[in-house]
């Protein structure tokens, strides 16, 4: 590879990473490393718990904690989840005692 197109090369790097830093706009770059990195934690945590955030704001509420509007939110939206397993854990559980009763 010349200089020139070794240059060119860095310079589009650098570029890129200009264009993700003001994007993000957390001071220094790396502060925006800093808040990329924390947000991919985030999400990889969420995609292996979508209800994390329910959860939190349950212990939030048991330690007698005010919500934000946000974890009311999620705690409301976890507890229909729960509903709906149970309802449909409730349905099948009905459909093995009639087998059962069929028999």
């Amino acid at each position: 590879m010349t200089e020139i197109e070794q240059l060119k090369q860095d310079h589009a790097a650098i570029k890129a990473a200009v264009d993700v830093h003001k994007k993000y706009g957390q001071g220094t770059p790396s502060d925006t490393v800093d808040h990329i990195e924390r947000r991919i934690a985030r999400l990889e945590a969420e995609a292996a718990d979508p209800w994390r955030d329910a959860k939190a704001a349950a212990i939030t509420v048991e330690k007698n904690m005010p919500l934000t509007q946000y974890y009311e939110k999620q705690l409301a939206r976890y507890v229909r989840h729960l509903e709906s397993e149970n309802s449909a854990k409730d349905a099948r559980i009905a459909e093995l005692e009639a087998r059962e009763d069929g028999k």
